[in-house]
């Protein structure tokens, strides 16, 4: 029993500390999020499981990024979930420690600050995005 509860308040942690700080570096979120049934007020970890989902449009290059640094979080897409419904899935276990989940956030926000795609004016100058 006791294992299960330093999972799911390893859980809630990793929720609370991706939430806070995709917040404070200003992170679209249409760019990484979390489902808003993660979005709590408190620590509970009554909703929280060892899986959890963070969306993105870009599962694939932000699961292969994390690879590249020895994280083993797998990209879900279409045809399991809808098309632009993709995802990664984080698998927490009883091995994990805080200073993993911790390295694991900090990735993912920094993917972001990288992965952030181009504004469309610089791709297509004078206009030319409005006319395809």
């Amino acid at each position: 029993m006791q294992l299960s509860n330093d999972v799911l308040n390893l859980s809630a942690y990793l929720v609370n500390s991706l939430l806070h700080l995709l917040k404070s570096q200003n992170i679209p979120i249409k760019l990484v999020s979390l489902p808003s049934h993660l979005h709590t007020s408190n620590n509970s970890t009554s909703n929280q499981s060892p899986i959890i989902p963070v969306l993105t449009p870009h599962p694939r290059p932000l699961s292969a990024y994390l690879f590249s640094l020895g994280m083993n979080v797998r990209p879900i897409t279409w045809p399991t979930v809808p098309k632009g419904k993709g995802r990664i899935r984080v698998c927490l276990h009883a091995g994990n420690t805080r200073e993993e989940v911790d390295r694991l956030v900090l990735a993912i926000v920094q993917w972001a600050e990288e992965y952030t795609p181009p504004n469309m004016s610089t791709v297509f100058p004078h206009g030319l995005q409005s006319k395809l």
